[in-house]
């Protein structure tokens, strides 16, 4: 099993319903001046998680914070290490893509936290959209600081090509990567992100991929491995009626995090599929221009049983 780039509708989705944590992130504009950090993360309407004004790239507040946000920008890199059977998995994704929308929904979504959990509760199906996408061109967008040069050119309708590397891990964690554009319909611009560590999960046990779990008592994960970045336990189930999301998150360098029972409590006792992840992170976002711009480097290693730490998810 191999792991695909983010999708554009993922990527907006995890901008939007961000914990407010912050990874290791410098923004640049084409000039080269350091773009402001602004405290926490952006969401749609403009304002951070705490409810500040988000700070645009000359560090001020958003001229209009009563208009939702609606030109995105993602820039994904993923690196996989894990075995498959006796097929031993090494791989490198990047991505990038900009996109500009009509309009922006609101959230049908219910949130609640606990602890170092976020829980999404969204109907379904999803309400339709009056947002219609328009894919935007930054230029060419190369990627630095990889051991081997990665660049991404925009087609015709201005949507990029994802790089693969099916062989090779070109990136190790606490290596810092550089995006640059060169600049088209969206100006030229600089991020540079730090990589997360590639984790190795040591418990819950896992079979293949698969995790069972029990509902009614807290579920400690530990790995090994974990210098830079975050590590995150992603909880995903559905009904005919609905989905629940969860994501826990812990530094990686903690190497343990407990997803709580009152949180687990919180998944439906009937779903139609469920699956489950174990990675780490290095996540942030930042306004330049109009663009709310997102960095999202991840890294996969292996379970308790070797294989992928991702897969089917079963609980009681």
């Amino acid at each position: 099993m191999r792991l695909s780039p983010c999708v554009v509708a993922l990527a907006v989705a995890l901008a939007a319903c961000t914990d407010g944590r912050h990874s290791e992130l410098t923004a640049r504009d084409g000039g080269g001046d350091p773009v402001s950090d602004g405290g926490a993360r952006p969401d749609l309407t403009g304002r951070d998680l705490s409810g500040e004004p988000s700070s645009d790239l000359a560090g001020g507040p958003v001229d209009d914070l009563a208009t939702p946000v609606t030109a995105f920008g993602t820039l994904s890199a993923n690196v996989s290490s894990y075995s498959s059977g006796a097929q031993s998995i090494r791989s490198t994704s990047v991505s990038v893509q900009f996109v500009r929308l009509s309009s922006v929904s609101p959230s049908t979504c219910t949130t609640t936290m606990n602890g170092g959990c976020t829980i999404w509760v969204c109907p379904l199906p999803t309400p339709p959209s009056s947002s219609s996408p328009t894919y935007q061109s930054a230029g060419t967008v190369t990627v630095s600081g990889a051991t081997s040069p990665i660049s991404l050119t925009p087609g015709a309708n201005a949507m990029y090509p994802a790089f693969s590397d099916a062989s090779h891990v070109l990136y190790a964690g606490g290596t810092t990567l550089t995006f640059s554009a060169a600049g088209a319909t969206v100006g030229a611009f600089q991020l540079a992100a730090t990589a997360p560590s590639l984790l190795t999960l040591t418990a819950p046990a896992t079979t293949a991929g698969k995790l069972t779990l029990d509902r009614t008592r807290d579920l400690t994960f530990t790995w090994s491995g974990g210098a830079s970045g975050e590590a995150r336990v992603t909880l995903s189930s559905l009904t005919a009626s609905s989905s629940t999301l969860i994501n826990c998150s812990a530094a990686a360098s903690l190497g343990q995090m407990t997803v709580p029972r009152a949180a687990l409590a919180l998944l439906p006792s009937s779903p139609t599929s469920a699956s489950w992840s174990f990675s780490s992170l290095s996540f942030a976002t930042r306004m330049i221009g109009s663009y709310q711009m997102s960095t999202f480097l991840s890294a996969y290693g292996p379970g308790s049983d070797g294989a992928a730490a991702i897969g089917t998810l079963s609980y009681y």
